[in-house]
């Protein structure tokens, strides 16, 4: 054996023969080292494609994340919506103006100016009118009165038939200075005409219109209340808008409207044109989420030259990714437009583990090709069982009836392919482009968890992995009793139910007759109903009996002529004086009424005026008796006119108006409003229990609710399941496989908590954030319980895995919260539901992962 030991021949010093095994690079290795040695080629292809991608993205997707994802509605839903929309077309899209002004008179022109001015717009608007004008209401509104206003009415006018056919035999000044002389014996001997105040009232705006140049006939049969209009100082327009023109017609509808006009203008949510501030919602929030990353990074991984590479993987997976959603999906709604931050976490999960393994062999002395190898070599089975763990989440959408969860998925997964074949081309080559070599310096958070833990740690760690397990398990309850929907577009006015607005009605389509009363009956004993609108209701009530009592005005003043000629050529001054006499002794009558005395004192000074300071021109006096005399024939007619009216029907109703409830084959549509108080869906359900036939945006929204919470269990269930085949195949230790699971179901239970707390609506971009960071909590617990064994073999401040663990969420988490700033609620919804489930999730793998490992390795002892 001695000569073996001798020097060799040469003399030299000759390198003793390595025992260790050599490695040989398998594919990632070898993809990795290709990259990095043409780094220049890896970046110029990319920054080609990369190019092409954001080119084609910009110039084809429209973000509007107001848009409802679409959602296949159930049959019964669907059914009786087409049913709606088939029998009532634009019912749910109508607009409502409301116009309310303190003249009654100029309340109503508004109104009908605006009515007009929509009906011009045949290119935008299918129909607009004004409820209580028309034919039906001109030639009916007196039984829209109360019995007892129609009876006193009636009353009225037959107790005044003396005064007005003394009028008729004499309708002149010079007669009616007669009629006010007799009216004022009448007054001192204690007899006052009824209604006299009201026709001096009269007399007396006619006169003051003709000193001031205008005139002001006197309306006989409005003034003796037989020519009755609907008063209001409220009006209101309802416009239907032409299918696919909503935006238009309501952009068109709102420029009509000042705030100094009286007029409020009420707009169903998919009319209002979106509004979106691209600066306050996305590019704000976009460039905090940057500095964050970026912040995140240098400091997690201990250098700029290892954050780059990382963004640079991000950022073109995000550009790629686009290019690819522009043939998927190019509309982006209230959740497809969640792909983009979407995308990024497997960007950062892949390219942070492998630029971590990297250091780690960087500070094992490694020379950085060597270490890119080393880092694609070690990490390559780890980062498949990732990328299929976050396929696998994506993947269980694509056939559930959620069609642009299922477009978003497809974008998600291909995003997630994209991200995992950049972390073994773009990284390795920036890796080898920035890391040139030279010293890397241990982490401070490497050597931290280096250091043994003590038993006081240990004993409290326990204590608290306890507590978070029955806070978790209690918290569990809230899982089914989390509420989906949509996002409001915007806030909604919350209009009162004396409008015609009815944006949140539920719709019965019904036979006409007795069914639909026996249906409206039936509906109003209801605790849920509000209000209740069917087509009866605008017949006037109790019509019989005001009809009786018009029928009393049958031969009233047959005897008044038809026309009125005035004749006078002169009028004496005596005329005058005695109609200035007649009116003071009226108003100086102790025994006259306070009303009547004040018109009669407003009377005798317009006359007065009027007379002086010389007397009135032959054809100003004829003026005058024409405004005052000509209509008083009409009494006779409109008289004749009521007491022959028969009762209203249906049929006499305005067309605009009985096509919004009477369908062209004959149904009834009842409109049901909720009471204030009662929750939308809450009462969907309700009027959905009492038929199944029932329509609307309530019920739509339940039954999306009702897809949305079945689709999201069967989907999450379906993942889970192939999620955790995937984590034990890898793991290959079904104490550790459990122990890798835990942390999301109680991350899971603990955020439902939250939200059901703070009476959260998770709305579908949340579904978007949990299944972006679910892989992530995964991911957390299996580097997590590969650094408690890398830590079990040999604990050294060279490890990187704990940081491998740690930074992919907490980067991922620094990406989304900015997105909370954000005014638009899909958006906001996509920050807020990522912070809740990785803040959530994060702890409970802090806490529960390295107690969980330490209870597993003494159960296998």
């Amino acid at each position: 054996m001695r000569e073996w030991d001798q020097p060799h021949w040469s003399g030299r010093p000759q390198p003793k023969p390595d025992g260790r095994r050599r490695l040989k690079p398998n594919v990632f290795a070898r993809v990795a080292r290709l990259c990095a040695q043409n780094s220049n080629v890896v970046f110029i292809a990319l920054l080609f494609f990369t190019a092409l991608a954001v080119s084609v993205a910009a110039l084809t997707l429209r973000f509007d994340p107001e848009t409802p994802p679409r959602i296949v509605l159930d049959a019964r839903t669907r059914v009786a919506q087409e049913a709606l929309e088939r029998n009532f077309p634009g019912i749910e899209t109508s607009f409502v103006a409301q116009i309310e002004l303190a003249d009654m008179d100029a309340a109503r022109a508004k109104a009908v100016a605006t009515a007009a001015t929509l009906s011009g717009r045949t290119d935008l608007f299918a129909n607009a009118f004004v409820p209580g004008t028309g034919a039906f209401y001109t030639k009916y509104a007196i039984l829209f009165r109360d019995a007892a206003g129609v009876e006193d009415t009636v009353a009225l006018a037959l107790g005044m038939q003396p005064l007005y056919q003394a009028l008729g035999s004499a309708p002149d000044l010079s007669g009616l200075a007669t009629l006010v002389s007799e009216i004022g014996r009448a007054v001192s001997q204690g007899r006052s005409p009824p209604g006299l105040s009201g026709l001096l009232l009269a007399a007396s705006a006619v006169v003051e219109g003709e000193i001031e140049g205008q005139s002001r006939p006197i309306d006989w049969p409005g003034l003796a209340g037989l020519s009755a209009t609907v008063e209001s100082k409220r009006w209101f327009v309802i416009a239907t808008p032409l299918p696919e023109m909503e935006r238009e017609a309501a952009a068109f509808a709102a420029a009509t409207a000042t705030p100094d006009q009286g007029l409020e203008w009420y707009f169903p949510p998919d009319a209002q044109a979106g509004d979106t501030d691209t600066l306050r919602d996305l590019i704000i929030p976009a460039g905090l989420a940057l500095l964050v990353l970026l912040a995140i990074l240098g400091l997690g991984l201990g250098a700029m030259k290892f954050a780059i590479p990382v963004v640079l993987t991000a950022f073109a997976t995000l550009c790629l990714t686009a290019g690819v959603a522009c043939l998927i999906a190019p509309e982006l709604d209230a959740v497809i437009w969640s792909f983009a931050p979407a995308c990024l976490a497997p960007a950062l999960l892949f390219s942070i583990v492998l630029v971590l393994a990297h250091i780690q062999s960087r500070l094992r002395g490694a020379k950085p090709l060597t270490a890119i190898m080393l880092a694609a070599h070690r990490s390559g089975l780890l980062l498949v069982t990732l990328a299929v763990i976050s396929e696998v989440f994506w993947f269980t959408w694509f056939f559930r009836q959620l069609p642009s969860l299922a477009e978003t998925a497809a974008i998600g997964a291909i995003a997630i392919a994209v991200a995992f074949a950049l972390s073994l081309t773009l990284l390795p080559a920036a890796l080898g482009a920035l890391d040139r070599g030279g010293e890397v310096g241990r982490h401070w958070l490497d050597r931290g968890v280096a250091q043994p833990s003590g038993p006081n740690f240990r004993n409290g760690r326990q204590i608290v992995v306890l507590l978070v397990v029955a806070a978790s398990v209690f918290c569990g309850v809230f899982v089914p009793g989390l509420r989906f929907g949509d996002a409001p577009r915007r806030a909604v006015q919350t209009a009162p139910l004396d409008t015609p607005v009815a944006q949140d009605a539920v719709h019965f389509l019904v036979e006409s007759g007795d069914p639909a009363r026996r249906a409206v009956e039936e509906l109003a004993k209801l605790p849920q109903t509000g209000a209740i609108r069917w087509i009866e209701q605008f017949l006037p009530t109790d019509a019989e009996r005001k009809l009786h009592h018009l029928r009393q005005l049958e031969g009233f003043l047959t005897d008044l002529p038809a026309s009125y000629e005035s004749s006078a050529e002169t009028l004496p001054g005596a005329t005058f004086t005695a109609l200035e006499a007649g009116l003071r002794q009226i108003s100086d009558d102790p025994a006259t009424a306070p009303d009547l005395r004040e018109a009669s004192h407003r009377l005798r000074r317009a006359f007065s005026l009027y007379a002086n300071p010389e007397l009135p021109a032959p054809g100003r006096v004829k003026a005058l008796e024409a405004a005052l005399f000509s209509d008083l024939g009409n009494l006779s007619s409109t008289a004749g006119q009521l007491a022959g009216l028969g009762a209203p029907t249906l049929a006499d109703l305005d067309q605009a108006l009985r096509q919004r409830f009477v369908s062209a084959n004959g149904l009834w549509r009842i409109e049901v409003l909720p009471k204030p108080g009662v929750r939308r869906l809450a009462f969907a359900g309700a009027m959905r229990k009492f038929s199944a036939q029932a329509a609307g945006a309530p019920v739509v929204a339940l039954a999306r609710s009702e897809i949305m919470h079945h689709e999201t269990a069967i989907a999450l269930a379906f993942a889970f399941a192939a999620a955790a085949a995937a984590i034990l195949l890898y793991l290959r230790d079904v104490w550790d496989w459990i122990t890798s699971l835990v942390p999301l179901l109680f991350g899971i239970s603990l955020s439902a908590a939250v939200a059901a707390a703070t009476a959260q609506i998770v709305l579908p971009s949340a579904f978007a954030a949990a299944i972006t960071a679910m892989p992530l909590c995964l991911s957390m617990s299996i580097l997590l319980i590969l650094w408690g064994r890398q830590r079990r073999e040999s604990a050294t401040t060279t490890d990187t895995s704990f940081r491998a663990a740690v930074l992919p969420p907490l980067t991922f988490l620094g990406v989304a919260a900015p997105l909370m700033l954000s005014e638009n609620s899909p958006v906001a919804a996509f920050g807020q539901a990522s912070v809740l489930f990785l803040a959530a999730t994060m702890a409970v793998n802090f806490i529960v992962v390295p107690q969980a490992s330490a209870w597993a390795d003494a159960l296998r002892r």
